[in-house]
């Protein structure tokens, strides 16, 4: 196999594999913009900063000062002198009174092939200071406020649906025949009436939790960054006190013990776990599915019972629920 490159017109076979063609091409990508680096004019630009005040790298704060007001006044425009012989000299005497600007170019002389290294060093000595602490404020209350919006809209949309559900509908209204709110004909109320009751009805046993739940102001960054000192230390003392409990003192699982290994063993959260059905979660707990080899056995079965159900699509039921945690 015969490859012809060129680095001018990225000229590559058609019998080279496709890998090759990409590294050829970005070869000839690195060395474009290596080319583009060199051509920024940085500090003095081709010339030596040094040599252009006279002095040597060797050179005290002092001789420089000497040295740029010396020539400053020798070629000043207003003197008669050439403007760009004094820009020279300013430019040369600016990149050299600044202690970080003169240790970044005395890296460049020491290191001239690191181009994209000095174009870094060198835009970073040219940014404004600027206190970051008004900024990391600002960014972090516009995060808290779009996630407090985020999270109220689809609690807000999840109510809106459940009142619009006609399943959940009409079992309020069958509880609000039981109450004697309404009668079965809706005698002596008007529709509108009912509605409202139906909906107050159904508000009052909605029980949206997890990722439709009612937001909470603690779960926002704010409130995470602040409580974050305390949310550290509680979490370091639990996990002092399980390693004293279980490890040291080799105590029996507590009833708590054995819901977070459970929530563990199926990597679920605690949210994810409260939005289970109760009659669910008390089976994993009388399964024992805290324990290792309950919690691998079960998953074995589940597993086969899964391929037994949907057969030739267990494939991809099973991406299905790895992708929505179910």
């Amino acid at each position: 196999m015969t490859i012809l490159t060129s680095c001018d017109s990225c000229v590559v076979r058609r019998s080279c594999p496709n890998y090759a063609m990409i590294v050829k091409r970005s070869v000839c990508l690195m060395v474009a913009l290596t080319n583009v680096v060199q051509a920024v004019n940085l500090y003095c630009g081709k010339e030596n900063c040094y040599e252009v005040l006279g002095l040597t790298r060797e050179c005290s704060s002092k001789e420089l000062k000497k040295a740029y007001r010396t020539l400053s006044v020798t070629h000043h425009p207003d003197r008669g002198g050439n403007t760009d012989d004094f820009i020279r000299i300013a430019t040369a005497y600016e990149t050299l009174r600044d202690a970080e600007s003169r240790e970044n170019y005395d890296y460049m002389l020491d290191h001239p092939d690191e181009y994209y290294q000095h174009v870094y060093r060198y835009y970073r000595t040219k940014a404004p200071k600027v206190n970051v602490t008004p900024i990391v404020i600002f960014m972090t209350t516009v995060i808290s406020l779009c996630q407090w919006l985020y999270w109220s809209n689809r609690h807000n949309s999840a109510m809106k649906y459940a009142l619009k559900n006609g399943t959940m509908r009409q079992k309020a209204k069958r509880t609000a025949i039981e109450q004697g709110r309404i009668t079965e004909d809706g005698a002596k109320l008007s529709a509108q009436d009912e509605s409202r009751i139906l909906d107050e009805i159904i508000l009052e046993n909605l029980d949206l939790r997890g990722a439709y739940g009612k937001p909470s102001i603690s779960d926002v960054l704010w409130v995470r960054l602040l409580i974050s000192p305390y949310t550290f230390s509680k979490y370091v003392w639990w996990r002092a006190n399980w390693y004293y409990r279980i490890t040291i003192l080799q105590q029996d699982y507590s009833e708590e013990d054995k819901i977070y290994l459970i929530q563990r063993n199926f990597n679920i959260s605690a949210i994810k776990w409260s939005t289970l059905p109760e009659a669910e979660r008390e089976k994993y707990i009388e399964n024992g599915l805290w324990d290792k080899d309950n919690y691998a056995a079960f998953a074995k079965e589940r597993e086969a019972e899964l391929k037994e159900k949907y057969k030739g699509r267990y494939k991809q039921i099973k991406r299905w629920k790895k992708a929505t945690g179910r």
